[in-house]
């Protein structure tokens, strides 16, 4: 699958959990007042030289199956992932 609309590149991270975890992603933005960290999914729009019209960018994840998270922005952006584990089904309560 490529990229969707508002978006040029994407990332996978491949977990093999065989079940979708809980996901908490960060991504670093510095343009237009909106300098730091944010959490995902997240949108921005930055004005162009006409007037009236705005560049839309979007950084996103969703869950490709049960093993692999896609991550969707444009090149170069920095990303921050936490998975978060079900200790039921990864054993730990045996």
């Amino acid at each position: 699958m490529s990229a969707p609309p508002m978006t040029t590149h994407h990332k996978d991270i491949v977990h093999n959990l065989g079940y979708k975890p809980i996901v908490l992603a960060y991504s670093w933005f510095e343009a237009y007042g909106l300098n730091g960290w944010r959490m995902l999914p997240a949108m921005f729009m930055i004005a162009t030289e006409e007037p009236g019209v705005y560049d839309v960018t979007t950084v996103y994840f969703e869950h490709i199956d049960d093993n692999t998270v896609r991550f969707y922005g444009t090149e170069g952006r920095e990303i921050k992932v936490q998975l978060y584990l079900e200790p039921r089904k990864d054993a730990w309560y045996e």
